[in-house]
């Protein structure tokens, strides 16, 4: 996936916290991440809108479910589009939900359903999914001093290669970081790290579970660099990550 969004080199600033506002922006191609995102606007009855071709309406609706491999549709309004999505014709979708944006087109229905006299609709998730995330969480760089005694972040792949970068900031939920040269196989966004390790030399050691947010290659460093979303941690782990995201937090203010 080639995102669209260029991450800051990294700067002997100090603990200069980045913003908070940044976008990352890219395309999902992994239904498993896919599922993730429909799944947040099931949860969070977020509203979609659809575009048919050929029809100047705009129609809104909500994801009842998801499963494996596409996500239902509901509460269709105005109801003028129920024949619409009965029909074989492609329409887009966008939508927006607790700080993310969603876009994508071709789609179709590949089933009309009813329960107790309420229709819905069967619809393959995209392969490809236009995804802009609003950093929830400020990011807080790693302070000259610590980075070079080897703030790093340890990444077991699914094919057992350990690769190891380093930390250019860091949040509650997540870091940026930076490998040299270009890893390989390629770092995918929407890749599932089960071994993601931190590393901050007497000051910071946890182990997580993440995600690939974004991936970066820099032709003029020869450097990729990374955003990894930390996905499952220990109790023990995210406490004490987040009194160190404080500490830098405050070393930031004064």
């Amino acid at each position: 996936m080639a995102t669209t969004t260029k991450p800051d080199r990294p700067s002997a600033a100090g603990t200069a916290p980045s913003s908070a506002a940044a976008i990352v922006s890219g395309y999902v191609t992994d239904l498993g991440e896919a599922r993730r995102i429909f799944t947040l606007f099931r949860d969070q009855r977020s509203d979609l809108s659809l575009r048919f071709d050929g029809e100047p309406q705009t129609f809104t609706g909500h994801v009842l479910d998801v499963d494996d491999a596409s996500f239902l549709l509901e509460n269709i309004r105005p109801r003028s589009g129920l024949s619409l999505l009965k029909g074989d014709d492609p329409f887009s979708l966008t939508g927006r939900s607790e700080g993310i944006f969603v876009y994508a087109e071709e789609l179709r229905t590949v089933a009309a359903l009813v329960d107790r006299g309420v229709p819905y609709y069967r619809v393959p998730l995209p392969e490809r999914l236009l995804y802009q995330q609003r950093r929830g969480a400020a990011r807080f760089r790693i302070p000259l001093r610590v980075a070079t005694h080897g703030a790093e972040v340890l990444v077991t792949r699914s094919e057992g290669q350990l690769i190891s970068a380093a930390i250019i900031d860091i949040s509650v939920g997540g870091c940026r970081c930076v490998f040299e040269g270009f890893p390989y196989p390629a770092l995918e966004v929407g890749d599932q790290i089960s071994g993601c390790e931190i590393n901050i030399p007497r000051l910071l050691n946890l182990q997580a579970e993440g995600s690939i947010r974004h991936v970066d290659y820099d032709k003029d460093s020869n450097n990729t660099f990374c955003g990894i979303e930390f996905m499952e941690m220990d109790i023990t782990d995210r406490r004490r990550l987040e009194q160190f995201v404080q500490t830098l937090a405050k070393a930031a203010k004064r």
